[in-house]
């Protein structure tokens, strides 16, 4: 190629032409100067590439595509003192027998819960209140028929310092704690047959209800504590929709289905402020299928996910609380007992969190011994 006096000319080479520029070159040096490692080679499985160089031609890369994501979550169970746990048949407490909403719950049998002819009815209660025998420290049902929610933002709150002359000012970053407390959530849920979500909110929100009025009133030692006893916790995760080769590559410490964790937050003090009575709402002509939306409030938020993972370890510790094999969940360090969950068993008893090559994914414990 011949140029004129003083002309510059930029040529592009071909990969065959880069590969034989490699004579009298490092791998280092070579490495470095694949401006089209975004496309070819195996410098494009490396994620970090994106961190400290410039994808100029702005390539695609497949093996960076985040894939779909989906969500859970999980509402712990609150502690109402709906029934008398101190006697077994667990009957209503006295002051809540003149509600007609839970006498009727206990099919008008207020001394029995055994009696109650709608296993649904039997089970909202159970899992209202500690010590009743519910196998589970959270409520599935929730989890099940939960359609969506969308996280809060977090803002960080700034002040302005300084005023020149001519009006210029400084801002500084303060904290994100007002964005983080005393809010208000909406989750979508796709009720059931029997409406297990409607009638939870319907009992949870009247005992919230009765204790404020004064017709009743919690255990004596959340009153000692200044504990609200009607107010739960709430964990959401959001995992790939896809199980990684992390699963293969462990060899069998992780679980069979484990889904990577992306993103994780927890509401503390949750509890519902609305009932959605008018989801039942119809029209002349029309079928409908009751899918509602219930706000609940919360007193604090959790900082950024990925800077608390200690969120997940309590995610372990409360699934512990109810397996038959409680040692062999370790909330501190992440490891499970094998064998526990596989991908074949659409219905679980509980979450399990594992942590491996500094990643988090979710499982399942499959027992059906549970506690």
């Amino acid at each position: 190629m011949i140029y004129k006096k003083g002309e510059f000319r930029y040529m592009a080479l071909t990969w065959s032409q880069l590969i034989k520029s490699r004579s009298g070159l490092t791998n280092n040096e070579f490495a470095i100067r694949q401006d089209e490692r975004a496309m070819v080679g195996s410098h494009s499985s490396d994620p970090t590439t994106h961190m400290h160089m410039f994808n100029r031609f702005y390539l695609p890369e497949g093996f960076l595509w985040p894939g779909g994501l989906k969500g859970y979550i999980f509402i712990t169970r609150p502690d109402c003192n709906i029934m008398d746990i101190s006697k077994k048949s667990l009957p209503l407490a006295e002051k809540l027998r003149g509600r007609s909403g839970f006498a009727s719950f206990l099919d008008e049998n207020v001394d029995n819960i055994e009696s109650i002819k709608n296993p649904i009815n039997k089970y909202v209660l159970m899992q209202l209140q500690a010590n009743t025998g519910f196998p589970s420290a959270f409520m599935s049902v929730f989890t099940n028929t939960c359609k969506g929610y969308t996280p809060e933002d977090q803002v960080l709150d700034t002040m302005e310092k300084g005023d020149t002359l001519h009006g210029i000012r400084l801002s500084y970053g303060r904290h994100s704690t007002n964005s983080r407390t005393s809010g208000t959530i909406s989750l979508t849920f796709q009720d059931t047959r029997d409406f297990p979500v409607y009638k939870t909110i319907c009992v949870w929100t009247d005992y919230i209800e009765s204790v404020f009025l004064g017709d009743h009133s919690p255990a004596d030692h959340y009153i000692k504590l200044g504990i609200v006893d009607y107010a739960v916790s709430l964990y959401y995760i959001v995992t790939r929709d896809h199980v990684g080769p992390e699963v293969e590559a462990s060899k069998g410490f992780l679980n069979e289905g484990a889904l990577e964790i992306v993103y994780w937050e927890k509401l503390l003090g949750v509890f519902p402020i609305t009932r959605p009575d008018s989801s039942f709402g119809t029209t002349v002509g029309q079928l409908t299928y009751p899918e509602f939306s219930v706000q609940f409030k919360y007193s604090i938020k959790s900082k950024s996910g990925v800077l608390d993972p200690y969120i997940l370890a309590e995610l372990n510790k409360l699934s512990a609380l109810h397996h038959k094999k409680p040692n062999q969940v370790a909330p501190n360090t992440f490891k499970v007992g094998d064998g526990w969950a596989d991908m074949g068993h659409p219905f679980v008893s509980n979450p399990i969190v594992q942590k491996y090559n500094g990643k988090f994914f979710l499982s399942w414990n499959i027992h059906d011994s549970a506690i």
